[in-house]
């Protein structure tokens, strides 16, 4: 039997939703989650970081993007957030707060994508392409780190390391760390898997990983 005999004839979204928990974020976008993605979508906030950094014009600049693209955003942690049981990736002052935080407490980054590759990728259709190509498991990291690391006596030469930084966090390790978790649903679909949770939630954290909030990364 073909797969698309098997499917649902409604949008995934909605045939997500349906089996999903209970609490689901709110709409994206246009597109209504299945399950619980907001804390993924918050990973745009690190892009907003790193373009502004970048913006900056100078090598101080560079520096803290560098630094929210490796350890993620959001400023640092206070005594107050250390207090707060509810924060929970704060347990010293001073350290990272992070955008996008996992229930465990730890912090998504846009390097942790741009360096899951070879551990999560080379089952799918894309990655190995790309990595072919550049025959470095970790091609975005290197990219990106490169840029940040390279200097030269081109007066255009900054100008050119902010691009590379921003674009290949964005085109280079987002856009692939999202078409990993679209190949990983669909590999749950094809294996006959269509009604297990994991597939949806993988669609929308996708989804929220593409579009962000649907305000900041575009």
């Amino acid at each position: 039997m073909r797969l698309s005999a098997r499917l649902p004839r409604e949008q995934p979204s909605q045939f997500c939703q349906r089996r999903s928990a209970p609490t689901a974020s709110p709409t994206i976008a246009g597109y209504k989650a299945g399950s619980w993605v907001t804390p993924h979508a918050k990973i745009d906030l690190d892009m907003k970081e790193i373009v502004d950094a970048v913006g900056l014009g100078t090598a101080a600049g560079i520096t803290e993007a560098i630094n929210v693209y490796t350890n993620g955003g959001g400023g640092t942690c206070t005594q107050a957030d250390v207090d707060d049981a509810a924060i929970n990736q704060c347990t010293t002052v001073g350290a990272v707060k992070g955008n996008s935080v996992k229930g465990s407490g730890s912090i998504r980054h846009i390097k942790g994508f741009a360096t899951s590759g070879e551990a999560k990728m080379t089952g799918w259709t894309t990655y190995p392409v790309y990595k072919a190509y550049y025959n470095d498991f970790n091609y975005a990291d290197t990219f990106i780190t490169n840029a940040a690391t390279h200097t030269n006596a081109n007066g255009d030469d900054d100008q050119f390391r902010q691009q590379m930084i921003k674009k290949g966090a964005a085109y280079m390790a987002v856009w692939m760390y999202v078409l990993h978790e679209f190949e990983d649903a669909i590999g749950d679909c094809l294996a006959g898997n269509i009604f297990r949770n994991s597939a949806c939630r993988r669609f929308c954290s996708a989804f929220s990983g593409e579009v962000g909030r649907g305000s900041v990364l575009n």
